[in-house]
């Protein structure tokens, strides 16, 4: 009941809109995708330069779970609109703003906060309150913190953690459920360590 779907959308097979929902137009939603209650998907986005007529546009994959009140704005002209891959978690009160690319299997945990055009890879995990900042990109793999405020691009395979966020050490438990080896995870051990330790110069310097 009250849930809204607006003209020129497409909701895939086995698609599941609960009450209250609404989509918007110019939104297509993949195939066994749950949107839950109160959800927002595809609304215009929050930019001055959005005037009303303008076509933006919003694409979800197949079997992502948008939980509770999740709001999620479509792109701008700027960009073909906001993406999000197939098999992801996006909880209860997240937000994903305009122009994002949002990877496969990408967990949003409650109350993280998205702003528009970051771009994040496959299987990333962020925990409960991140909040990552307009343009970042966060690598494959990677795990934030949460309460953490990401500010910055984060590495692919690391762990960052903190009020600002910052690398930590690698995701070896994300590695290892994705069949990365020891050997794997030594090798990008390594290289982080030779730029981010305690070496001489700054990180600039030990990347050259």
């Amino acid at each position: 009941p009250y849930a809204i779907i607006e003209d020129n959308t497409v909701i895939g097979d086995g698609a599941f809109i609960d009450a209250h929902a609404k989509i918007c137009r110019y939104t297509t939603i993949g195939k066994n995708t749950r949107v839950y209650l109160g959800a927002l998907i595809g609304e215009e986005p929050q930019d001055h330069r959005m005037k009303p007529g303008i076509k933006s546009f919003t694409k979800i994959g197949d079997n992502v779970n948008i939980r509770e009140y999740v709001t999620i704005h479509s792109g701008t002209p700027a960009s073909d609109g906001t993406v999000i891959g197939d098999d992801c978690q996006i909880m209860v009160n997240a937000h994903v703003g305009h122009d994002c690319k949002i990877g496969n299997s990408v967990v949003m945990s409650n109350l993280v906060q998205v702003a528009g055009h970051v771009e994040i890879e496959d299987f990333v995990i962020l925990s409960g309150g991140v909040m990552v900042l307009q343009f970042a990109r966060i690598g494959r793999n990677a795990f934030v913190g949460g309460m953490s405020g990401v500010g910055n691009d984060v590495l692919p395979y690391a762990i960052y953690d903190g009020g600002r966020a910052v690398y930590r050490t690698i995701n070896r438990v994300g590695l290892m459920r994705h069949g990365f080896t020891n050997e794997d995870m030594h090798a990008i051990h390594s290289v982080y360590s030779a730029v981010f330790g305690d070496g001489e110069g700054t990180v600039s310097d030990r990347l050259v």
